[in-house]
């Protein structure tokens, strides 16, 4: 799996005892069915949250965060279901209380990145700024984190939980009508910048030497990428939750 990080957030990688500690983002490179699961129910607990049940290549998940009415900062994440994390749990309490490393790695990714506790991606957005006024957000950052998962756990080496969390958004921003940008960045080495920008452009982000009628002014700055808004793909599970 090839994986990236957006900010330079130091990476841990180091084999231990039932573990493969491996902090990494953005999953590239993986074909990704994501639908809602079966018989799903939506929980709208507070105004612009929601909780829905979906599967990814075939596994349960839940996507969780808010959706804002108008480009504004805010969050999508993907936990395992709660029935997978329980039988997890009491493993990773228990390696953390006997490997100290491994108990203050954890604490750092969950304090710093909000994930571990079950939670497995997320996706960090901002309102952006467009040349031409249009309604933008910024993607501040993608990550994914599936090594603090016992090896012998189903999810330690899903895939396309990035890719997930990527094409809801961009479905949600096909909605509202929404441009998107971000900075495609690797820092770990593991990843050359050609396949990381591919992976964006088959989402419909470019830059603006990509196609002669796009117009470079309507670029950030730099080498952000731009995405205009699409016909919004209607398999993505964020959508059920915009026709309540």
């Amino acid at each position: 799996m090839l994986t990236v990080a957006f900010f330079m957030i130091k990476t841990f990688h180091c084999r231990i005892t039932n573990y493969y500690w491996l902090t990494c983002y953005t999953e590239i490179m993986s074909e990704t069915q994501v639908k809602p699961h079966n018989n799903a129910e939506t929980d709208l607990t507070e105004p612009g949250s929601f909780g829905i049940d979906i599967q990814v290549n075939g596994l349960p998940y839940r996507l969780e965060g808010s959706i804002p009415t108008e480009p504004s900062s805010f969050d999508l994440v993907v936990s395992l279901p709660t029935d997978a994390w329980e039988k997890i749990e009491l493993e990773i309490d228990k390696k953390a209380s006997e490997n100290s490393w491994f108990a203050s790695q954890y604490k750092k990714l969950q304090d710093g990145l909000n994930l571990g506790g079950g939670k497995i991606g997320s996706i960090w957005v901002s309102a952006g700024e467009s040349p031409s006024r249009a309604p933008t957000i910024h993607i501040d950052r993608i990550q994914t984190e599936l090594g603090y998962l016992p090896e012998d756990s189903e999810y330690n080496k899903a895939t396309g939980v990035g890719s997930a969390i990527l094409d809801n958004l961009c479905a949600l921003a096909d909605t509202r009508g929404w441009q998107i940008t971000l900075y495609p960045l690797e820092r770990d080495g593991r990843l050359v910048s050609d396949d990381l920008q591919d992976w964006y452009r088959r989402r419909g982000f470019k830059f603006g030497s990509d196609e002669q009628d796009v117009d470079r002014e309507q670029l950030y700055p730099g080498f952000d990428m731009l995405r205009f808004p699409q016909k919004p793909d209607r398999s993505q599970p964020i959508l059920k939750v915009l026709e309540q």
